[in-house]
C-alpha cells in the first residue's frame, strides 16, 4: 500500500467509526454471559458462578456461536491476510523495487527484514490456534461424542492459562523477531530509569534549601566559637 493511500484509510473519522462498531458489537456477543451466568450455592465453603442456559440446545447454539465468532472466523481471516502479506511482500514487483531503493548493500537487510515478518506472522498464528484450540477441541468432542468429557479444575484452569497466554505471548514475539520493537522498548526502559533516578524539582529545591541551611547553620556554629 502506498504511504500516502494509507495515511487517507488511517484518519481519526475511520478509526472512531470502527471504534464505535466493534465496542457495541463486542458488547452484544458477551451480553448472554451476562443474564445467564448464575451462583449454584454447592455448599458453605463452595458457591460457583457458572453459565446456565434454560435449556441445552440454546447453549450449544451459544458455544458455537463463540466457536465461529471469536475462534474459527478470526484464524481464517489471519491466515488469508498474512498469505497476501507475504505475496506482496515477496512479489516479483515488491523484490524489482527493493534493490533501487535501498541499494545493494542494504538489499540482504531488507531481505533479511521481511522474511523476519513472514516469521513473526506465521509464529503469531501458530500460537493464537494453540492457545485457543483445547477449549474448541472439548466443545466439538462434547457435541459429537456420545461419552462426554468430565472437566475438572485442573483442566479448566489449564484451557484458562492457555487463551491468556496468546495475548501475553505477542510481546515476546515481537521482541524475538522485530529489532526495531527491541530498540524502542530498549530506549523505553532507558526512559523509565532515567526518570526513577533523577530527583523530581521539588526534590531538587528541597536538597537545596537543606544544603544552604545547614552551610548557614555550620557557618554561624563557626563564628560563635
Amino acid at each position: 500500500m502506498h504511504p500516502i493511500k494509507a495515511h487517507i484509510l488511517c484518519c481519526r473519522t475511520r478509526i472512531l467509526l470502527v471504534i464505535s462498531i466493534i465496542w457495541p458489537s463486542a458488547m452484544i456477543c458477551a451480553s448472554p454471559n451476562l443474564l445467564y451466568h448464575v451462583i449454584i450455592p454447592i455448599d458453605p465453603e463452595f458457591t460457583p458462578c457458572v453459565i446456565q442456559f434454560p435449556n441445552l440446545s440454546d447453549f450449544i447454539i451459544f458455544k458455537y456461536c463463540e466457536f465461529f465468532l471469536f475462534y474459527f472466523i478470526p484464524l481464517v481471516l489471519q491466515v488469508i491476510l498474512y498469505i497476501h502479506i507475504g505475496r506482496q511482500l515477496f512479489s516479483s514487483e515488491a523484490l524489482k523495487t527493493i534493490e533501487p531503493a535501498v541499494g545493494k548493500e542494504n538489499f540482504a537487510g531488507a531481505m533479511k527484514a521481511r522474511r523476519g515478518v513472514i516469521k513473526m506472522l506465521i509464529a503469531g498464528v501458530t500460537v493464537y490456534f494453540l492457545s485457543f484450540s483445547p477449549h474448541q477441541i472439548l466443545l466439538i468432542y462434547n457435541t459429537f461424542s456420545p461419552t462426554l468429557f468430565k472437566e475438572t479444575w485442573s483442566f479448566l484452569i489449564f484451557v484458562n492459562i492457555m487463551a491468556y497466554t496468546s495475548s501475553a505471548c505477542n510481546p515476546l514475539l515481537y521482541s524475538v523477531f522485530s529489532q526495531k520493537f527491541r530498540q524502542k522498548f530498549q530506549t523505553l526502559l532507558a526512559c523509565c530509569r532515567k526518570k526513577q533516578c533523577t530527583p523530581s524539582p521539588s526534590a531538587m529545591y528541597l536538597g537545596c534549601r537543606s544544603k544552604t541551611f545547614l552551610s548557614k547553620s555550620v557557618k554561624t556554629t563557626v563564628t560563635e566559637i
